[in-house]
């Protein structure tokens, strides 16, 4: 049968991914790219991962840390001391120091250390197939594919439940005025994405 890796890339309901796998048939073993990966994967093995809107994973990624509860994170203190999603943006806080103290830069080719840029997570030079599913619409494109990897039905929750609130993912939105578009839409990562993946804020 044949074999594949699944490619966690963060916030795009990954956990919930990992939850419903045969290990047996999918090898995970965290956030790691293709490009690292490509070392050590078998010739014969496959990739699948999920993309999302990049203007809402943008807003869930901030969303997840400004609720951590590891509180003594260094590369999270911008988070706690950020009131809202819009301050982070505008002043550039989503550009401190996130690639250089947490623990995402490992999981990145060193030549591709944006890690709000989600095709750094599927660039390969060994050719490895990737199958991508769309966060969007996943429940129905898991479906699909999970009879592949005899996996098990997904439960993905809308709403994620951080330390201090809760928020609707299906409302991202809402969280974004024109200024905050405008910010977003130019930050290299976001633009790659929306390129790469055929996204743009208004359609998914």
């Amino acid at each position: 049968m044949q074999k594949y890796c699944f490619i966690h890339i963060p916030k795009n309901a990954g956990t919930a991914i990992v939850k419903s796998l045969n290990r047996e048939i999918v090898w995970y073993t965290g956030h790691y790219s293709i490009g690292v990966q490509s070392l050590s994967l078998p010739k014969d093995m496959k990739c699948f991962a999920v993309v999302r809107n990049p203007f809402a994973r943008l807003l869930s990624w901030f969303m997840y840390h400004k609720g951590s509860g590891n509180v003594g994170a260094t590369h999270l203190k911008h988070y706690r001391l950020t009131d809202s999603f819009k301050q982070w943006v505008i002043e550039k806080k989503c550009f401190h120091d996130d690639s250089n103290v947490s623990d995402y830069p490992k999981f990145l080719p060193k030549d591709n250390q944006d890690i709000y840029c989600q095709n750094n997570w599927i660039k390969n030079t060994a050719g490895i197939p990737c199958k991508i599913l769309r966060y969007e619409n996943l429940n129905e494109e898991w479906e699909n594919f999970r009879g592949e990897i005899q996996a098990e039905k997904l439960k993905i929750e809308n709403e994620t439940r951080i330390k201090y609130h809760t928020y609707d993912k299906n409302d991202w939105r809402s969280h974004y005025d024109q200024e905050t578009i405008d910010c977003v839409s130019n930050m290299p990562g976001i633009k790659e994405d929306m390129e790469t993946f055929n996204y743009t804020f208004e359609e998914d």
